[in-house]
């Protein structure tokens, strides 16, 4: 198996080593390097074996979920990519345990926009996960303290996933019934190249996205 931790010379490293297309590649972190990790995947040879372990909690259950790869080009927001699975994914809660505050606001942040979008038992998983009593009685408020146990961490991947997989089993594509999670990303996509990559992740633009969105249909 060989390891795709750089995203840079992908192609060139894939020929060096001279593995055939039946060879898995090992895509090894966020949601920014397992895009680019797929769309290498998806044009060297034509197609090749790729096994993502998301790292973060928005890779988790929002991008593993999805077709598409893609990278950002000239200035714009996700202009070149293609749609290709992956073998396998392989998820451990575990690395949720490494994450700075701001990552795990971002996955929390997919999340919303499912319960807003889907409602039943995904609003109310949402709700019972984060609710104010019990951030604040188990860890600490909204601080630096703030965290979320493995089991509830499962539980919300288990929710996010269901939410993303029952749409595109209709529409793996995401060209009709799919583009509802599109939802608060062109302003999400707005902010996040004005402040700059990496600068405002993914999830918490995407907050800011549906936020103005409400206020702009309730004026």
């Amino acid at each position: 198996m060989q390891e795709l931790g750089e995203p840079h010379g992908a192609h060139g490293v894939g020929f060096q080593e001279r593995r055939h297309q039946a060879v898995p590649r090992l895509a090894f972190g966020g949601g920014a390097l397992l895009n680019v990790a797929g769309l290498f995947a998806s044009m060297l040879y034509r197609g090749s074996k790729v096994i993502y372990v998301p790292t973060t909690l928005l890779a988790m259950h929002d991008v593993t979920t999805s077709l598409k790869t893609s990278i950002c080009f000239d200035g714009r927001k996700n202009n070149i990519g293609t749609f290709y699975a992956p073998t396998k994914i392989l998820i451990d809660v575990a690395f949720c345990r490494t994450l700075p505050r701001g990552e795990l606001f971002s996955g929390i942040g997919e999340l919303a926009k499912n319960a807003a979008l889907l409602g039943g038992k995904h609003a109310e998983g949402f709700s019972r996960a984060l609710s104010r009593d019990r951030i604040n009685s188990e860890h600490g408020g909204s601080g630096e303290e703030f965290a979320i146990e493995d089991s509830m961490l499962i539980t919300l991947l288990d929710l996010g996933i269901e939410a993303k997989m029952t749409v595109l089993a209709i529409d793996a594509y995401e060209k009709t019934h799919g583009m509802i999670f599109e939802y608060g990303h062109t302003v999400s996509h707005a902010i996040e190249k004005a402040y700059g990559d990496g600068v405002v992740p993914h999830g918490l633009g995407v907050t800011y996205g549906m936020l103005s969105s409400s206020y702009r249909w309730a004026s």
